[in-house]
């Protein structure tokens, strides 16, 4: 009986430990989410998250850079603070990311504006720098194929601007509500790569939206050569993940998109978002199947070089189950050791 024992505790520890290492769960709040994250820096200050051992588990994960908008880089760490990005940073979100199950996630500070404006293009070359710098701190555990950059209103100007500055070095971009109207020229430099546009109808921020987000992306689009891959986020209204209106000073806030980014484009009941419409860039509807939504997207990306490929057959997410009913590794523990108890009760009764 005690052989037996320690063989099923043995197979018990074995699985455990195989078991992907967790995060903080979303359901701990906002704060404990925050709290994963380190302040670093280089020419610009940061704040980052990256998975649990790494470097030393010998993964190499995707690495997300996350660009602030406006009025959200005061202070350090302001640019986590002003909204919830940390989310991504939740064991239930790192486990979506396809492959390795955790990517690595940069909030770069912009500390200036200019006439009230933030990431001016003198800060192109500062940002890249910081970029660079992260990457050959952490070379040992960021996946060069798989850098995606994203980010929200003055933040998602400059997503479009370094993507295209720099479209050989990024796999995936993800603009959210860009406050900018590229030029031709400039959107030419992005046909080769996967983008998620997202925007709403009648964003006063976003002026003249048919001359900006949708004639960008249906230019960007007729040259595209990757558009089957491409996304654009449609919203009519924007709600919290609980299916409240967003509001600001008593209106709906119809230019903050990246919220709904920040919970991955879904609902808490796990459908997508409220009047949000998701198309490819040939103008197919796209219906968001959870938890397979902006994370999942950004996962299947690479390039062709890097410092890992993206395998052939790689493991996908799950259904979602876990993630709805809020299962952790302790739910798992808990599981097997009520399955191992019952299983040594019946062997007591056999030698009773």
């Amino acid at each position: 009986m005690k052989k037996l024992t320690a063989f099923l505790l043995s197979i018990l520890t074995v699985f455990f430990l195989a078991l992907p290492a967790g995060a903080v769960s979303y359901q701990n709040g906002m704060d404990a989410l925050r709290g994963q994250f380190k302040q670093g820096q280089s020419i610009l200050d940061y704040v980052y998250y990256s998975p649990e051992n790494a470097g030393s588990n010998g993964v190499k994960y995707p690495l997300v850079i996350w660009l602030h908008g406006n009025a959200s880089g005061d202070y350090r760490g302001h640019q986590l603070d002003n909204c919830n990005i940390a989310m991504w940073s939740s064991d239930e979100y790192q486990r979506r990311v396809l492959g390795t199950k955790g990517m690595h996630i940069l909030l770069p500070r912009c500390p200036t504006r200019t006439a009230r404006i933030a990431w001016d293009d003198t800060y192109i070359l500062p940002l890249k720098a910081t970029i660079d710098s992260f990457i050959s701190a952490n070379k040992d555990s960021v996946d060069t194929s798989r850098i995606y950059i994203g980010g929200y209103s003055m933040g998602g100007k400059m997503v479009i601007r370094m993507a295209s500055t720099y479209p050989e070095f990024f796999a995936a971009a993800f603009p959210l509500s860009p406050v900018y109207a590229p030029p031709a020229t400039e959107l030419n430099r992005l046909k080769d790569m996967p983008i998620w546009f997202a925007w709403c109808k009648n964003d006063s921020y976003v002026s003249l939206n048919d001359l900006t987000v949708r004639s960008n992306w249906k230019y960007l689009m007729s040259v595209s050569s990757v558009a089957e891959k491409c996304r654009l986020s449609t919203f009519d209204t924007i709600y919290h993940p609980d299916g409240a209106i967003r509001l600001a000073d008593g209106k709906n806030d119809i230019h903050n998109t990246w919220d709904p980014a920040c919970y991955d484009f879904f609902m808490n009941n796990g459908a997508h978002f409220l009047d949000m419409e998701v198309t490819d860039g040939n103008g197919n509807s796209v219906t968001l199947q959870y938890p397979k939504g902006l994370i999942y997207w950004l996962s299947c990306q690479s390039l062709p070089e890097g410092g890992t490929e993206t395998p052939e057959t790689p493991e996908e997410p799950s259904d979602g189950q876990d993630e709805q009913n809020g299962q952790t590794n302790s739910n798992v523990l808990i599981l097997l050791l009520n399955i191992i108890n019952r299983i040594l009760a019946i062997f007591k009764g056999f030698f009773k």
